[in-house]
């Protein structure tokens, strides 16, 4: 198999030459360094890192980057950069993505420097410095790389590493979007929407959104499609919004995908169709769109397009709370007075981590109390832990530990069954018992707790 992808890979290399050359376009020829093996390999690996044309595997696209990196290859050096960056089929690892990128950039790879001055500028891998990072992304920009230029734009915009120059930035935006980069192109849409550097003017926003939309750029489509919807530089048209949401829906735009199932659920541009409504929603949801999570949480909660289920609303409803969503805070407190011991819970989480409310640990300990009293056994594993290592007003207590962490463990939750281990172990609460120690640790490993596994093989060498 692998080796057929390294067939398809050389011909494709060799098809894009000859395509680039015979259009008359720039094309890098591959240099000694460059041999057709590297070539191919970093292309089995880019196979294997999308899941296009073979089963996605991380670990492998590592593998096969590494190989053609090691030999100097500058894309496989900024591929295997990404990974250790992005920790994709690897340990993450910042400062080795910095030296892996540094390498690809001194070759010339355009990519890896806009990247390296971003490690800079963001302090990534190494000391934050605005003056390295400005050097690389100027290097990149003046090379061609539209991102790059795009960066330096908000670097003008906001004074990083520069003397702020809103003017400029607005002038190299012009320069950039003129050239005919989409990005660029929704990026000044975008300001003539807002008023932002220039007068605002719908019309040319529009006229902006349209031409990177028919580039087929999905902020863009998705942008024209909301001017549409609201009659917005352009006549009111419910229709064409709805195709337009779909075009930048198909290609995973969030925003597009919540507003496209918002025209499902009210028909307008559309048939009305809860179940298409909570599908694209789902969809964006799923991405971490904050206002899909907590009108998911109120489908579940009323059952519109879906069988009725208060756990799950309050999963949606929890997460859009952690992102800051007032209305579904309102809706998980109220869920959680009402006694759903899953809602008690995750309010709890929220107070406790500071997610979406003040933090108030007294407020945290007493949601969870009251989900462990309803028993949920989560709550019932935290409750055990606080008794067991003492936390804020919660003392100490061997005894009372013991008690939550056997009612979570009786109820299957593997780490309150580890901890319930550890207790059997050390003789904390209960009378030491290495057998019953072993007991629990196997219940707890056998759903794949990683701490359990290692205190069996542990117990099990002085057996």
């Amino acid at each position: 198999m692998k080796r057929n992808l390294v067939v398809l890979a050389i011909l494709a290399v060799c098809l894009l030459v000859f395509i680039n050359v015979h259009n008359n376009n720039q094309v890098r020829i591959p240099n000694a360094l460059e041999s057709a093996q590297d070539i191919a390999d970093t292309a089995v690996g880019k196979t294997y890192a999308s899941g296009e044309g073979a089963a996605k595997d991380p670990v492998k696209a590592v593998e096969c980057f590494r190989k053609a990196a090691d030999n100097g290859y500058a894309e496989a050096q900024y591929c295997l950069a990404d990974c250790y960056q992005n920790g994709f089929g690897i340990a993450a690892d910042q400062a080795t993505s910095v030296e892996l990128f540094r390498k690809a950039a001194e070759q010339g790879h355009l990519a890896a420097m806009r990247r390296l001055g971003m490690c800079y500028a963001d302090g990534a891998g190494v000391i934050k410095d605005p003056q390295t990072a400005l050097k690389w992304i100027n290097e990149a920009a003046d090379k061609g790389d539209k991102e790059a230029q795009l960066i330096l734009c908000s670097f003008y915009k906001t004074g990083f590493g520069v003397v702020k120059d809103p003017e400029k930035s607005l002038e190299l935006l012009f320069k950039v979007a003129s050239d005919g980069y989409p990005k660029a192109q929704c990026m000044l849409g975008e300001c003539y929407y807002r008023g932002d550097g220039v007068a605002k003017d719908p019309v040319k926003a529009v006229e902006c959104f349209r031409k990177a939309a028919e580039q087929g750029y999905a902020e863009a489509q998705c942008d024209l499609g909301f001017c549409y919807q609201n009659g917005e530089g352009v006549p009111k048209d419910q229709d064409e919004a709805a195709e337009l949401f779909r075009d930048a829906a198909e290609q995973g735009y969030a925003d597009a995908q919540y507003n496209l199932g918002a025209c499902y659920a009210s028909g307008e541009g559309l048939a009305k169709d809860p179940v298409k409504a909570i599908e694209w929603c789902r969809k964006a949801a799923e991405q971490g769109h904050v206002e899909a999570q907590y009108n998911l949480g109120i489908c579940y909660e009323n059952g519109t397009g879906v069988s009725p289920d208060s756990e799950i609303a309050v999963e949606w409803y929890s997460k859009a709370v952690e992102k800051g969503n007032t209305g579904a805070l309102r809706r998980l407190r109220k869920v959680a007075e009402q006694g759903n011991k899953g809602a008690q819970y995750n309010l709890g989480m929220c107070y406790a981590d500071g997610k979406g409310v003040p933090k108030d640990l007294v407020k945290a300990v007493g949601l969870f109390r009251k989900a462990a009293e309803n028993g949920y056994a989560k709550a019932q594993c935290l409750l055990g832990v606080f008794y067991k290592n003492g936390f804020g007003s919660i003392a100490k207590n061997p005894v009372t530990a013991v008690d939550w962490l056997r009612k979570a463990a009786e109820q299957g939750n593997a780490d309150a069954q580890c901890f319930l281990g550890n207790c059997y172990e050390d003789g904390f609460g209960v009378a030491q018992d290495q057998e019953k120690a072993l007991v629990w640790y196997q219940k707890s490993a056998t759903q794949g707790q990683a701490d359990a596994k290692k205190r069996i093989d542990v117990l099990k060498k002085y057996q």
